[in-house]
């Protein structure tokens, strides 16, 4: 047997992290496909107002804020959790089961999609290789000024004479 709350929480979240993000357009056709053992007027209900937010979210902002991803989260594990116990025995095994391993299959498209960085801070999921040529600057990120000049050589200082 599925743990329930484990399922619902897991599809919750996978919704909250993939809505407003590429990710959604592979999530949707799925969540589709297992709404309309609900009904085909109930899972188009449920689409729309996860479209409607898809929209405004991947409008707004390049990344879904923390806030937004936990209203969903929370708002979509009430959701599941009600759909799972609508359902009898193997049914009901067979959706939780689809949402832990929708779960598990996002995280792995998007293992280190999410990472984050501070001011200044660079993110990658992959590698980053920052290089100079031919005199140029080349960093990753700064902090402080950029100076071209030619340095002072000790004793004649950087003053221009008239």
């Amino acid at each position: 047997m599925v743990d329930l709350a484990a399922a619902a929480t897991a599809g919750a979240t996978t919704l909250a992290t993939t809505i407003g993000t590429s990710l959604w357009k592979g999530v949707r056709p799925t969540l589709q496909q297992w709404l309309t053992r609900f009904g085909e007027r109930r899972a188009q209900i449920a689409l729309k107002h996860l479209d409607t937010s898809h929209t405004e979210l991947s409008q707004t902002t390049a990344t879904p804020s923390s806030k937004d991803q936990e209203e969903l989260r929370s708002s979509w594990r009430t959701r599941f959790e009600d759909f799972l116990h609508e359902l009898d025995g193997a049914e009901r095994d067979q959706f939780a089961q689809q949402l832990l391993d929708l779960a598990a299959e996002i995280n792995a498209q998007s293992s280190g999609d999410n990472v984050s960085a501070g001011d200044h801070g660079i993110t990658a999921g992959g590698n980053v290789t920052v290089k100079a040529e031919d005199g140029s600057f080349a960093a990753g990120t700064v902090t402080g000024g950029v100076n071209f000049n030619s340095p002072s050589r000790p004793g004649q200082g950087n003053s221009t004479q008239s």
